[in-house]
């Protein structure tokens, strides 16, 4: 399991600066956490980075405050991206997913007075506005809001407690290693070398993604001859595929 201070002590190997003083130790660190948010994380949703938390409706509002809630959840998440809000009347009830419109259009469709459950949501920055406004005041057994979707994980900080390793410096530790050192040598001016490390770091980023690409497809998606047409058909049922009109709900 490798920490912060096991990646940030192999990154000044590879920069020759072993024995560094605390201030180069501490901006190795530094890169070491802007690497996994900015680099690896910011365009691959990995396992780590899903997140789901329940809140509830409070009366006569209509926004939710994602980050907030998310970090309060998950002290120190940063919001990535929101992938699906779902609603329950409360114990007993199934969820529903709510369908996302474009904010424009919840305007347009729903008066800012009608209140009543959700039927849609919409982003305001990186915040999400429901409608019909709420009607009740929910709790942890009734009214609940359900919102899954990705993060940025938490800084990670120096020392042997749970918060010094994630999942990216434990399951992907050499990519880690090869983008800090790449930042390393950019920032000491070795320019030369930076690329090619960089070009190590593209290779084990690749490997990365290969991996979840692998555990997110549906094992089921195959091909198989179709004896009637003589032609390659997928085995998935053909009303999975259909897909109604944008925003068809409206009608």
């Amino acid at each position: 399991m490798a920490t912060l201070d096991t990646i940030a002590s192999r990154v000044l190997n590879n920069l020759d600066r072993a024995g560094a003083p605390t201030t180069e130790s501490d901006l190795v660190k530094d890169w070491v956490n802007q690497s996994i948010r900015e680099d690896i994380c910011a365009d691959v949703n990995f396992a780590c980075m899903e997140f789901d938390f329940t809140t509830w409706t409070t009366i006569n509002q209509d926004v939710i405050d994602v980050p907030t809630l998310l970090n309060t959840a998950d002290s120190g998440a940063l919001l990535k991206d929101i992938d699906m809000v779902r609603f329950s009347l409360g114990d007993g009830y199934n969820y529903s997913v709510l369908p996302e419109v474009d904010e424009r259009v919840l305007f347009e469709r729903f008066s800012d007075t009608t209140t009543g459950a959700p039927e849609v949501w919409a982003r305001t920055g990186e915040k999400i506005r429901i409608r019909p406004v709420a009607d009740k005041t929910g709790n942890a057994t009734t009214n609940k809001v359900q919102i899954r979707g990705w993060k940025y994980l938490p800084d990670l900080v120096t020392g042997s407690g749970p918060t010094a390793s994630n999942d990216i410096s434990t399951r992907h530790e050499r990519l880690l290693e090869m983008s800090v050192t790449s930042r390393g040598l950019l920032y000491y001016g070795d320019y030369e070398k930076a690329q090619y490390y960089n070009n190590l770091y593209q290779y084990w980023y690749q490997r990365a993604i290969n991996g979840e690409k692998r555990r997110k497809a549906p094992a089921n998606l195959v091909m198989r001859p179709s004896p009637t047409a003589g032609k390659p058909a997928s085995p998935v049922s053909p009303w999975k595929w259909r897909r109604g009109p944008d925003y068809g709900w409206m009608s």
